[in-house]
């Protein structure tokens, strides 16, 4: 968030209180101020602890250390190496006399390991050359750069026509090429924003400054939209993580949306984390984020596990007996029945998620 857009919004509620307006919303608008303000702060804290760690690497790498891994353990047993750091304080480094033990040097990447994609040829002036001057090839050397333009493709896509159905058929366009951008843009967007933690404005900037003339609303219709190509991804995370590891941890930390507070909950493993923010962080709220969810595709089954959590939350045998009687077993219903046959039954206030 810029200095200006700060400034802007404080006019804003200066205005809205001088003015007389309504308290709650010169509040709320201050409250969403303060965790734009919170959330960018975290942002820069997340930049620097990143920062720090890679300083932090690149001075273990200037000292570099020794490597120990196949010495013997325990003492008084022959060919043991000696793992006093002794040396080390006095600033050697062990082994460092047989040529062993050395630390990596973290050199640049060799010519074998990168792809040329251009050769351009560098030609001498001759005139500048001696008389006796003999051609003896070329030297060659990679430069590395990065290329970033424009690219728009155009489909042909094949139609019939069937007479005698009145219909037309279309062949569909490629997995991704799918609305107004392509794949690789879209990736682009999604990166600078989240992975370069670049603003909405930033981005539009950076594409135009390289040719690619993209509105600051189509950016953000692309942010909007992005986490439904991560669904499905997010979904298979969670099954393989169920699968492998046979557990995961749970947790939950407040979040404002839209003015309002809500709950980011934490899955996750030492393999992986899934983060879900949703308005609650009952029960049934982590069981649907645990499912990949929402409220309203729950199903409800009535069944003999549904009776043994019954008598583990120490339903009363009445109320037991009594939602027996009115509930079919083996019949599925979804949120809405339900909720409406606990209310018919139990009165207004019962409802699927206490019942559950």
């Amino acid at each position: 968030m810029s200095l200006q857009s700060i400034k802007a919004s404080l006019d804003r509620i200066t205005r809205a209180m001088s003015g007389g307006k309504d308290l709650a919303a010169v509040v709320e608008e201050l409250l969403n101020l303060v965790q734009e303000l919170f959330s960018q702060g975290e942002k820069d804290r997340e930049r620097i602890r990143y920062l720090e760690g890679e300083l932090e690497k690149k001075k273990r790498g200037k000292k570099g250390s020794g490597s120990d891994d196949d010495a013997d353990t325990g003492s008084g047993k022959s060919g043991a190496k000696d793992h006093s750091s002794e040396e080390r304080r006095k600033g050697k480094t062990p082994g460092a006399g047989d040529g062993q033990n050395k630390p990596k040097r973290r050199g640049r990447m060799s010519k074998a390991d990168l792809t040329v994609h251009e050769t351009r040829r560098c030609a001498l002036d001759k005139s500048t050359l001696p008389a006796d001057a003999q051609y003896k090839g070329v030297d060659r050397i990679v430069v590395r750069d990065i290329k970033i333009q424009e690219w728009n493709v155009e489909f042909e896509r094949e139609v019939y026509y069937s007479p005698s159905e009145g219909k037309r058929y279309m062949a569909p366009l490629p997995e991704g090429w799918q609305g107004e951008f392509g794949p690789m843009l879209r990736t682009t967007v999604v990166a600078l924003k989240y992975d370069a933690l670049t603003s909405e404005t930033g981005i539009v900037r950076f594409l135009e400054g390289n040719g690619i003339k993209l509105s600051g609303g189509s950016v953000s219709n692309i942010l909007l939209n992005s986490g439904d190509f991560f669904a499905e991804e997010v979904d298979a995370i969670l099954r393989q993580g169920y699968t492998s590891q046979g557990y995961v941890q749970s947790d939950d930390t407040s979040a404002r949306v839209m003015g309002k507070y809500w709950h980011t909950h934490i899955i996750c493993t030492e393999n992986f984390t899934v983060y879900c923010t949703r308005e609650g962080k009952d029960r049934m709220t982590v069981i649907d984020v645990l499912l990949r969810r929402k409220a309203s595709e729950r199903i409800y089954r009535y069944s003999p596990l549904t009776i043994d959590f019954l008598e583990i939350f120490e339903v009363s045998a009445k109320q037991r007996d009594r939602l027996a009687e009115i509930v079919k077993e083996a019949e599925d219903y979804d949120e809405a029945a339900m909720s409406a046959l606990l209310a018919e039954q139990f009165g207004e206030k019962a409802s699927s998620a206490e019942a559950a």
